[in-house]
């Protein structure tokens, strides 16, 4: 979904710009070594920044302030980064070469040919989606290359699709409230600048952008649990749906889920999932088998209800199952499964045994935990007795081997 343009006659003096990752990291306090998790495998990563206007006349004041009110607090606007200006190849635009991809390579096709069309650190887009080209990239003897890109691609673009190398924007949120003070003109100029214009980019598709925003939208929202004796696919509605070349089974009112979160800091949020559709084998398998551990994401997206067809569909929540309770009243049952995020697995202590057979196990030839054993071993402090019938030899209860080669420190 497009936004307001950015005004014409409204400079930028600086930005900032930079790529948020939705990541979590975690750090041993004995070894140091950290420990990261990349959620949503980087398609959540995004652009975020601020923009930081001139000094303005009173005219161009007023026009930004317009655009600020017309945009609103987490409206949409376009704007591509300030101090670029195209590729210094010279190359243009091209197209997307091959549909369903996923990732962070992009393949595409241009009309120059043997060429560098990408310097790695300049820019691309493709539908609503900024991208930066990571590592030069040249087109082969038919003008076709794979571009590194980050962040991953979010929506998996048509073949075919335009390539923008030339003039890319990216689509952001406007995160501040509108408004500036004036101050006093000096030299032609209102002392007033717009310097905390925060912006952070979108990360639906444009299609389910639109349709968030419809009266009367046509969504669903999409459950996938790996279990172990096989993975259910389940849909809100009723009827099977089609997906991912897969075939999810509607549940209609026989299934709900607690709110979603998000979690600035990466905290362990979870959602807990009520099944009441469950067949028997299905129930008779979580009873046998254990399946906290497996993947388990959370989709919301846009469906055709003639076709029961979802398009443009979003993970809102990946993680992984938790836990699984089977209630069973006699007349009726359900079951529980919840699942945490990813980033829950950071908090959770690990299952490591400081031994120096696990040590050997993880890193065979390290002598690190070489004496772990002997850590309950009373340590002696003196000088080794010659002959204990010539000398006083203390007394230390439960350990009475004070042999002459028993070693003292």
């Amino acid at each position: 979904m497009s936004g307001e343009a950015w005004p014409a006659t409204i400079g930028i003096e600086s930005s900032e710009w930079s790529l948020d990752e939705n990541i979590g990291i975690s750090e041993s306090i004995f070894t140091r070594r950290t420990q990261k998790i990349s959620l949503s495998a980087g398609t959540a990563d995004r652009w975020s920044g601020t923009v930081k206007t001139p000094l303005l006349t009173e005219t161009e004041v007023r026009t930004m302030m317009a655009f600020l009110i017309r945009v609103g607090k987490y409206g949409l606007f376009e704007l591509g980064h300030p101090d670029y200006t195209g590729p210094d190849s010279g190359a243009s635009d091209g197209t997307v070469n091959g549909a369903s991809q996923t990732g962070t390579t992009l393949n595409c096709n241009f009309a120059e040919t043997s060429q560098t069309v990408l310097l790695a650190g300049e820019w691309l887009q493709f539908g609503d989606e900024l991208k930066m080209c990571t590592a030069d990239a040249v087109t082969d003897g038919s003008g076709d290359v794979a571009i590194a890109i980050r962040p991953a691609i979010r929506t998996s673009p048509a073949d075919a699709a335009a390539v923008e190398i030339n003039t890319p924007v990216a689509t952001l949120q406007l995160l501040t409230d509108p408004g500036t003070d004036y101050g006093q003109p000096q030299d032609g100029c209102i002392q007033s600048r717009f310097s905390g214009v925060r912006m952070s980019e979108r990360g639906f598709a444009a299609g389910l952008e639109s349709e968030l925003d419809a009266d009367n939208p046509e969504l669903a929202f999409l459950l996938e649990l790996a279990f172990t004796g096989g993975t259910e696919r389940l849909w809100s509605g009723i009827g099977d749906l089609s997906w991912n070349s897969q075939t999810w089974t509607g549940v209609g009112e026989l299934g709900g889920f607690d709110k979603v979160a998000e979690s600035l800091d990466k905290q362990d949020i979870g959602i807990t999932f009520v099944l009441n559709y469950l067949d028997d084998d299905i129930r008779n398998e979580l009873t046998t088998t254990d399946s906290t551990g497996n993947d388990a994401s959370l989709y919301l997206g846009k469906v055709v209800a003639s076709t029961r067809v979802a398009s443009d569909v979003y993970e809102l929540f990946p993680g992984f199952i938790d836990s699984v309770e089977i209630i069973d009243n006699g007349d009726s049952g359900e079951v529980r499964v919840r699942v945490a995020s990813e980033s829950a697995k950071l908090e959770r202590p690990q299952s490591v045994s400081l031994t120096n057979a696990h040590q050997q196990y993880l890193f065979p030839g390290d002598q690190g935990l070489e004496f772990a054993g002997r850590m309950d071993e009373p340590v002696l402090w003196g000088r080794k007795p010659l002959e204990p019938s010539n000398r006083y030899v203390p007394s230390v209860p439960g350990y009475d081997d004070l042999s002459p080669g028993r070693d003292w420190y």
